[in-house]
């Protein structure tokens, strides 16, 4: 007999991710950097990477500075989240395993600045800078770290609501924080798109880490830059198109273009991921086989 405990045990996450960008109608170069990379690991649990990077089009270069960080962070995480690499005991969220990953994304997103930094450094004119937002996704199992910086942004669907899990580094959301400017008022102000935090502008950096458990009920995880999300002033449009029964692929097609035909005037990028709860059993290649298994003894019936 399969007691609930049982049951639960062989219950997994199963995630599904597809990327899409465009320039937009009035930029000439694409700026933006995405990533998604998901791989299946032991006991039947999977660990993904997922990033979107902004350059600056205010600044020198935008374009190298976002596709550098995305490589460097790539290349500091890659053993994470490639095949046959697990580290234990991550259900149970004890503290090495925990706080390793979490430190890990903060020193590679770090480690990204510090690479572009000292390029602008030793490859621009004295004065000059690039630099580049970074919001950052490693989900491990069942849970889900956050590294950001910058003002793009991370986005979590739970039980029918589109909740925002990072925080704009920009001078719009301090005016607001301090009550200098209204909430309704930042989509037209002067001041939301000055950064004051991104990647490579400054030697050192604070970065931004938060830790989730998925839970049941949770949808989608959405990274996309400032070119998507203003164009959805009013959330609760971005939230019905998110709630859409659409596959990865499509939706983020779908709301890359949505936004260039409300706005078009940035780079639009986004980084969709869709999470679904299984039983083990019901992962897909172990369903072929549960098929091919079944078809065998039906033939010899």
């Amino acid at each position: 007999m399969m007691t609930r405990s049982h049951v639960e045990k062989d219950k997994v996450l199963h995630f599904s991710a597809a990327d899409h960008t465009d320039r937009g109608t009035r930029r000439t170069l694409n700026e933006d950097t995405v990533f998604h990379q998901t791989n299946p690991l032991g006991d039947d649990r999977s660990a993904g990477l997922y990033l979107v990077c902004d350059g600056m089009g205010g600044l020198n270069a935008g374009d190298i500075a976002s596709q550098r960080t995305a490589n460097r962070l790539v290349a500091e995480l890659a053993d994470i989240f490639y095949p046959n690499h697990w580290i234990p005991a991550d259900d149970d969220r004890t503290e090495p395993a925990f706080c390793t990953l979490s430190g890990r994304l903060e020193q590679a997103v770090k480690a990204a600045n510090q690479e572009v930094y000292t390029y602008s450094k030793e490859e621009l004119e004295e004065g000059t800078h690039m630099g580049t937002t970074a919001t950052v996704a490693l989900i491990y199992g069942r849970w889900l770290h956050i590294a950001h910086v910058g003002d793009s942004r991370a986005y979590l669907w739970r039980a029918g609501k589109l909740t925002q899990i990072t925080r704009d580094h920009s001078m719009a959301v301090r005016l607001i924080s301090e009550g200098l400017l209204d909430p309704a008022k930042s989509n037209k102000h002067p001041t939301r798109n000055m950064l004051l935090r991104a990647v490579g502008v400054e030697e050192n950096i604070t970065v931004d880490v938060c830790t989730k458990e998925l839970q049941p009920g949770d949808k989608i995880l959405l990274l996309c830059t400032d070119g998507l999300w203003q164009a959805f002033p009013n959330e609760s449009d971005l939230t019905e198109w998110i709630g859409s029964a659409e596959e990865p692929a499509e939706l983020v097609r779908q709301l890359v273009n949505e936004a260039k035909e409300r706005d078009g005037s940035d780079n639009i990028s986004a980084v969709l991921i869709t999470i679904d709860e299984t039983y083990s059993w019901d992962i897909p290649i172990i369903r072929a086989v549960a098929n091919l298994l079944r078809d065998d003894f039906t033939v010899a019936g």
